[in-house]
């Protein structure tokens, strides 16, 4: 029965909406004792305690130093390495280096360098359970220096006589740096040879380091000679030289991917095979990003994760099942358990000094015009595929394919052209400043801008062409061109070769009669790829497009005229021009802009005005160095602006190098992120590196249409999985935090669309007042808000209106895949901007509530937790669960008191400290606000005026906030029957005008400080400050003893409930603990278990007095946090699965 109706008895929906807690009642009820979190609500009525159910997240970064080498000097920079990563202890280093008196003598290497070297030579010793030799992976981050590192390993094995040796990277660029590096060491007799150019047979040089890239590995000759047997022959099958992959990301996509709808490149399999057939040789896995998803580590197999007797996974699909189904848990567990056993080592150059800001793009009223002039079109276009007209000559699921894959490039198109003025603004300021500039982006727009050359048969136009309008025109000819021509089921791409990563599956070709195709994307995968994409014949390269009116045999004048319709509009319609050359020419052309996308035809102005395609190419340098050139006279100062592309966003250094000529400060302004985490973050190192006189300053440029959150959401999942996963914390990087918001696609997610949905086709009540409503009581205004959203939905293709028995017509989702999160965003895209406002809006305010509400249930996974007290007491001494045989490392159960509360006598103290550091903050503020600061020559109307030094400037004291009743201090509740609950609020320090929105530090007695701050609004709602300083000493100290041994629940019988007990038991398994993740697993989540809870991974620090110091030593640790009840068992099935596999 539809609910509304339901709603109409008098104060039913009152009743109801107080009943599920939509309308807060005016006393909340004492919450009773759950009998399973994961099924009821234990906080219910204490939504003031949210902050109880999770620990504080802690500093994601710490300074590094490595712990257990001294050889080497300081390394050059601020190195840091996530919490997470710090507080796992390395192996005890048992390898002497040889060339560690060089080192010292000539101070070649940094003690950094020395680490990565030393642990890597010492698990290249280690033998795993099937006989091959131990890899290592060095996993630090852009611009810390791996380059130099690879070279002293090289120089390492050199000196023990292993002279051949393989460097595989990304580009043939690359191995000028390798040189370089080489020679930095002091290693230039060591010879480096390229493989390109050599022919293919035997090698006849006998020592040296063989340098190749990922493609050339996978090439073969017209002879079917291939140059991996090449590879294998000259470094012999019992070599135990060094293998380096470097930029070993290149070789992720072994596995297919999660629809199965991808095949294993050729650059994975040979790097696979590769290793297997090398079984001795010493393997460098070297990437800041080498895998951006569990899937992308199935090249990784010397590292013993998987396949070996002591693994805990029997093969690399167990593995990758297991951590899928944990999510981002069991990822920052592989990272931490690597490095403890010796085989990974992740540092990242500190982004301190490093701004981030997420600068939001508000559309001109021309752009908005030309948007909602599109979202029109293609509504119209839309519509008319559906009709009967066209559905008489073409098959609906054929034109779908064709019509959504260019819908989702023409939109992203649309809001990367949206961002150009907005570019352009922040480089000249940037200019104007003294800085200098790097703009960012994906997509050229070239394959669409040599399209139209061909069709017009001209090199000269009146102005830059827009690519929004030839994508426009390519769908139409597409569509319209289906309703004639004879369509494969499938049909293949030239020129994109199978390894990048593209399957050749689920694509469809529409064969024109020039022999010129249109080979779309399916529709199941429009959330990753760009849908259409124009391929060559073998007549003649780059075909021009016949016009519709043409192509078609007139078999219907309707459908002739209307083709003719749409055309027309595309012709008249004034669509933004191409991002890359608009920027290049608004600023200044290229003699000023280096540009380092790897594009063949530029669009530039004659000197009368008009636009006509050039080669992009200087005089006297190759296509093949034109990058370096560019990069060159960036770096020299010949060029002050670069744009990059992914074709310039691995290798290349632009940060403001201390060599350099060029050491203005960069100012790197992203246009278009990169789909991939790994691209993503291979771009930012590019101007932040080691050796630079300052810091990056980062502008990510971000529309206000809620569509666009599809694409920052899409990096935002990946980059979440890749810190996780390379350093062991999913809050890792530097661009994750800024991100983390258009984090869209997890469960929490597609719960959110599914509870939005439900709301709009009025399945079930809402949770959240709609935008333009009153309150959840206002059923005219949510009625209406509803069904409006159901007719934007309809008219995206993600509702359909269906007929019930000819009676009433009825909404419902188009499909399964109207409920999956890129689907959702990608369709938002073509509706006009106010329209996806409102629904993205509400959308985000549904998501927003589901994971409040799955964090008040202790459901929701916010990452490795930290838990903060200063009284942590070691109950006893670590129980050995199990020790790898490999590694030598252990697995060990720790057992702590922790007692998390904050007495009367501290928190006073802490108020009285806050509060004189807030009133020296304010008076500094007053003063600096106060005074006029102008130069010693300045003048003002021909008056010299008085340097600011001299000023006598008075200090105003600022009385507004006397006004308030609020501020930092004690409060009690409001609401709550029983005792009352007392916290403790200090004021941050800012400049807030409005008071309501001023935050606070919130401590409690019974958890000590809270990770989360207080409005001042939540603070007026729920609490009021105590007017008596006894009376607040008497509250404190009662809730304070009251919850020492007891939880806050009324009748709570359980033994083991720590919910708002001040002092628990904490009882953590760390160390070499993914073999045994499983194990744990199925116990924690054990349906004998009275609490099925989640893996919760923990990091905190303690006092160890093991030793005998009276004072201790501090410690941190860090592993799987696991319940009381479940120990006994878990030993016991630990003790059995090792006694199976020994």
């Amino acid at each position: 029965m539809n609910w509304r109706k339901e709603a109409r008895e008098e104060g039913f929906m009152e009743r109801m909406a107080r009943t599920l807690g939509f309308i807060r009642a005016k006393t909340a009820p004492e919450p009773t004792p759950p009998t399973n979190l994961s099924e009821n609500n234990p906080f219910e009525g204490l939504e003031d305690e949210i902050d109880e159910v999770e620990e504080d997240v802690g500093e994601t970064f710490v300074e590094y130093e490595p712990r257990k080498v001294d050889v080497g000097e300081k390394h050059p920079g601020d190195i840091v390495e996530t919490g997470s990563l710090a507080s796992v202890e390395p192996p005890d280093v048992t390898y002497v280096p040889a060339i560690q008196s060089m080192v010292e003598r000539e101070n070649t290497l940094s003690s950094l360098q020395m680490e990565a070297i030393i642990y890597a030579c010492q698990r290249h010793e280690v033998r795993l359970r099937d006989g091959s030799r131990g890899g290592f992976f060095l996993g630090d981050g852009a611009g810390v220096g791996k380059g130099r590192t690879i070279a002293g390993l090289l120089m390492e094995n050199w000196l023990h006589g292993r002279k051949k040796a393989l460097w595989i990277s990304a580009s043939a660029d690359l191995s000028f740096d390798a040189r370089r590096d080489l020679d930095d060491v002091n290693a230039t007799k060591i010879p480096i040879f390229e493989l390109k150019k050599l022919p293919y047979g035997t090698i006849h040089v006998t020592e040296g380091v063989l340098f190749l890239t990922y493609s050339a590995l996978i090439s073969r000759n017209s002879n079917g000679h291939s140059r991996l047997s090449q590879i294998v022959e000259w470094l012999g099958k019992d070599s135990d030289g060094l293998i380096i992959l470097d930029e070993s990301h290149k070789a992720k996509n072994l596995v297919p991917d999660k629809q199965g709808k991808s095949e294993p490149t050729q650059t994975a399999v040979a790097v696979v095979t590769l290793q297997d057939t090398l079984q001795d040789s010493r393997v460098l896995y070297c990437s800041a990003t080498g895998a951006t998803e569990p899937r992308n580590m199935g090249y990784m197999v010397r590292l013993g994760l998987w396949g070996q007797r002591d693994s805990g996974f029997q093969n690399f699909q167990h593995f990758l099942t297991s951590v899928t189904e944990d999510k981002l848990s069991v990822l920052e567990m592989v990272a931490m358990e690597m490095k403890a056993r010796g085989m990974y080592l992740s540092r990242s150059l500190s982004y301190k000094g490093a701004d981030f800001d997420m600068v939001k793009v508000e559309l001109s009223e021309q752009m908005k015009k030309m948007y909602e002039e599109s979202a029109r079109i293609w509504h119209d276009l839309y519509d008319y595929l559906r009709s009967d007209d066209f559905l008489a000559f073409v098959e609906d699921k054929k034109v779908n394919r064709i019509f959504w894959a260019s819908h989702q490039r023409f939109f992203r198109s649309m809001c990367i052209a949206a961002k150009v003025p907005a570019v352009v603004e922040e480089a000249c300021r940037a200019l104007r400043s003294g800085h200098c500039v790097v703009i960012g982006l994906q997509s050229t727009g070239e394959a669409r801008m040599q399209d139209a050359v061909n069709k017009e048969g001209t090199y000269e136009f009146d102005n830059i062409l827009s690519g929004p309008k030839e994508i426009l025109k390519q769908t139409l000819e597409a569509v319209f061109g289906a309703a004639q021509l004879d369509i494969p089921q499938s049909g293949k791409r030239k020129g994109r070769s199978k390894d990048e990563g593209q399957s050749r599956k689920g694509m469809i070709c529409f064969r024109n009669r020039d022999d010129t195709a249109w080979v779309v994307q399916s529709s199941e995968s429009e959330d990753e790829y760009d849908g259409m994409h124009k391929t060559e014949s073998s007549s003649e390269l780059h075909q021009p497009a016949p016009d519709i009116r043409e192509t078609l045999n007139h078999p219907s004048p309707h459908l002739l005229s209307t083709a003719g319709n749409f055309i027309e509009r595309v012709d008249s319609m004034h669509l933004p021009n191409n991002p890359l050359d608009d920027i290049i020419d608004r600023l200044s052309g290229p003699s000023f802009v280096a540009e380092m996308t790897g594009r063949q035809n530029i669009m530039v102005r004659s000197g009368v005005g008009a636009v006509v395609q050039a080669r992009n190419k200087e005089a006297a340098v190759s296509s093949v160095d034109l990058n370096l050139h560019e990069r060159n006279l960036f770096q020299s100062g010949e060029k002050i602006v670069a744009i990059i592309s992914e074709a310039a966003s691995t290798g290349i250094s632009l940060q403001a190098d201390k060599r350099a000529r060029n050491q203005l400060k960069r100012v790197h302004i992203t246009l278009e992120l990169p789909w991939s985490a790994d691209r993503a973050m291979q771009q930012l190192g590019r101007t932040h590196r080691s050796n630079q006189t300052s810091c990056p300053r980062f502008r990510l440029l971000i529309t206000d249409l809620g569509g666009e959150s599809r694409f920052a959401a899409a990096v935002a999942r990946r980059l979440e999985s890749m810190g996780a996963l390379t350093q062991g914390d999913r809050r890792a990087g530097p661009v994750v935090s800024t991100l983390s918001s258009f984090n869209f696609q997890d469960k929490w997610g597609e719960k959110a669309l599914g509870s939005f949905y439900n709301v709009i086709l009025e399945r079930e009540r809402p949770t959240v007042v709609p935008p333009r409503c009153l309150s959840l009581d206002d059923l005219v205004g949510i009625n209406a808000f509803c069904s409006r959203l159901r007719g934007l939905l309809c008219s995206i293709g993600l509702f359909v209106k269906v007929v019930d028995r000819g009676i009433e017509a009825k909404f419902r989702e188009n499909g399964r895949e109207a409920r999956q999160i890129p689907r959702f965003l990608n369709r938002l895209l073509g509706l006009a901007p106010g329209d996806q406002h409102l629904v993205f809006s509400y959308f985000v305010d549904v998501h927003k509530e589901i994971v409040r509400v799955a964090k008040l249930s202790g459901q929701f996974d916010a990452g490795v937790s930290f838990l903060q007290s200063d009284l942590v007491t070691l109950l006893n001494p670590p129980q050995l669960l199990l020790s790898d045989k490999v590694s030598g490392c252990n697995a060990l159960l720790y057992s702590f008191r922790v007692d998390r509360g904050l007495c009367w006598e501290k928190a006073v103290l802490k108020l009285a400290k806050h509060e004189e550091a807030l009133a020296a903050s304010r008076r500094l503020a007053l003063s600096r606000r106060n005074q006029i600061i102008l130069d010693d020559d300045d003048e003002v109307d021909g008056t010299a005026v008085v340097p600011y030094q001299e000023q006598i400037v008075p200090v105003v004291e600022d009385t507004s906030r006397k006004e308030d009743s609020f501020g930092s201090g004690f409060y009690v509740s409001k609401i709550g029957r029983g005792p009352k609950r007392m916290l403790l609020a200090l004021e941050n320090d800012n400049s807030e005008s409005n008071s309501q929105l001023r935050t606070y530090q919130i401590f409690k007695p019974h958890l000590g400080l809270q990770s989360r701050n207080l409005y001042q609004f939540a603070l007026q709602e729920q609490w009021v400050k105590v007017d008596s300083t006894s009376r607040g000493k008497r509250m404190w100290d009662a809730e304070y003893t009251r919850t020492e041994n007891k939880c806050l629940h009324r009748m709570c019988t359980r033994e083991h409930c720590y919910f708002g007990r001040r002092v628990i038991d904490v009882h953590i398994i760390s160390g070499v603990v993914l073999q045994l993740w499983n194990i744990i697993k199925n116990h924690c989540q054990s349906p004998d278990q009275k609490v099925a809870s989640k893996l919760n991974i923990v990091r905190f620090e303690y006092l160890d007095k093991s030793m005998g110091d009276v004072e201790g030593i501090q410690k941190s640790l860090i592993g799987i946090r696991v319940g009381p009840d479940i120990i006994p068992q878990l030993e016991q099935s630990i003790r059995n699965w090792s006694a199976s596999i020994h």
